[in-house]
Parts: structure tokens; sequence; C-alpha cells
């Protein structure tokens, strides 16, 4: 059984630049090596409403400067008990 991967912020730009050409989602699939329903959902996971397919912007711009990390989102690492 195949492992699971997860896109790459390449593959997403790449879904985005096909998509923005009017390319299927099949053939989008065919292109990356990807199964024709990872990118159906991909497709449809970064639609906002009648708007074409964006990359998230984090595939587009990186990781966002100072963000926060794990332990600040588990509510490690702030300020501490004061």
């Amino acid at each position: 059984m195949a492992k699971y991967r997860q896109l790459s912020a390449e593959e997403r730009l790449k879904i985005e630049t096909l998509a923005g050409e009017g390319r299927s989602g099949k053939s989008i699939a065919r292109i990356l090596g990807r199964s024709q329903s990872t990118i159906s959902r991909e497709l449809g996971r970064n639609r906002e409403g009648d708007q074409p397919y964006g990359a998230c912007a984090r595939a587009r711009d990186g990781p966002p400067a100072g963000g926060r990390g794990a332990a600040a989102q588990a509510g490690r690492g702030g300020l501490g008990a004061l």
C-alpha cells in the first residue's frame, strides 16, 4: 500500500497554474503523477465561492516571519506565569 504524501508548495503552485490555464483535474493529476481525487479535493478546498483555485498564501509566500510555532500554539512558550 502506498504511503500518503502531502502536496508540496511547489505542487500547489503548479496546480494553480494549470487550473488557471483551464486544465481539468484529471489532466492536472496525470501531469503531477497524483491521484485525481487528491487534485479534486485540493481544488475544492482552496476555492472561495466562485473564485478560481488559489494556492494557499503559505505556498506562494513561504512561512510567515515570526509566526507562531507549535509550542506557542500549544500554550507553551508565551510570557509564562506572571
